[in-house]
């Protein structure tokens, strides 16, 4: 789990960031070794209830986005793959002090990404729109996307969100909910900080919010809490989570999951989830299986293209 800094962690961001290097250690790939429903894990332990105290008060997220599902039009041809991007932290190249570190991307990196995306007219889906998609319901433009970020730093709504708003393009944010600051803090680069409420409902033009997890962002030996932990456990975190903020979709810490997880998310009434695996995303394929590639420093900007016209 992403320490809540306090003061100037720097030695913390680097041994937190060192679980995505060894994420990536192979080729790259932000694939985990739990991704295989061979590997099912479940052990009991105790941990501690949570309580909601703040749950958004207005309309909620997932009703905002759930009745703006659009009519596309296909006339210049129709998608069959979507291609879902991953990101995590952004810094301005000048404050990157941890340029190899895959969970943090230059800003200047990111804004040439979307600049490209503008200019090629793609389309930013929804999750309810690439949830359709994928059932098969909904047709989509050829130049279709999901853009993704998990963990829910304080750099969405202090970088992300004006180059998305610049180029006009959405994005789902997947927030681990038990690090939602109640105040929005100062900003410090080289100090990981967490979005707040305030700053959630401010980006929600830009933002839709979705599920990480209440507290469940942890590893016992190279293994995510949510496969280790007993399902009552795992029902406990997920019913804080949904106490504080309603989406229908989920995405895995780490990317592990089992047959185990998948069903409790189905129990909770959970509709689509995301992995790590890097794979394009396909109608009528598992739900709770999406892929997702990881947009990091590895990424070179023709690698970028390839992924987001649908070649892999």
């Amino acid at each position: 789990m992403l320490p809540k800094p306090s003061k100037g962690l720097v030695i913390s961001l680097i041994i937190v960031l060192s679980i995505f290097t060894a994420m990536v250690a192979t080729g790259g790939s932000f694939s985990a070794s739990l991704e295989s429903d061979a590997d099912i894990y479940s052990a009991s332990k105790d941990q501690p209830s949570y309580e909601a105290s703040q749950p958004i008060k207005e309309e909620s997220l997932s009703e905002f986005y759930e009745r703006t599902v659009r009519s596309f039009d296909t006339n210049q041809g129709s998608a069959d793959v979507l291609p879902v991007l991953m990101y995590h932290h952004l810094l301005p190249a000048a404050d990157n002090i941890y340029p190899e570190e895959p969970a943090v991307l230059n800003l200047e990196i990111f804004e040439q990404q979307m600049a490209y995306l503008e200019d090629q007219g793609f389309t930013t889906l929804t999750l309810k729109e690439a949830e359709l998609f994928l059932r098969g319901e909904l047709e989509i433009p050829r130049n279709s996307i999901l853009i993704t970020f998990d963990d829910g730093y304080a750099s969405e709504a202090v970088y992300a969100a004006d180059v998305l708003r610049r180029y006009d393009l959405k994005a789902a944010s997947f927030l681990i909910t038990s690090q939602i600051e109640d105040e929005t803090e100062d900003f410090h680069p080289h100090e990981l900080s967490y979005l707040s409420w305030e700053q959630i409902q401010e980006n929600r033009d830009v933002f839709e919010y979705a599920h990480h997890s209440h507290d469940m962002h942890h590893l016992e030996e190279n293994k995510s809490l949510l496969v280790v932990c007993c399902e009552d456990t795992l029902r406990e975190d997920l019913r804080a989570s949904l106490s504080l903020l309603e989406s229908p979709y989920f995405a895995y810490p780490y990317g592990h999951k089992d047959c185990d997880v998948i069903q409790t998310l189905k129990d909770k009434d959970y509709r689509m989830a995301f992995s790590t695996r890097e794979e394009m995303a396909r109608p009528g394929e598992d739900l709770f299986r999406v892929g997702r590639f990881g947009i990091t420093y590895h990424v070179s900007f023709e690698r970028f293209q390839s992924i987001v016209h649908g070649y892999q």
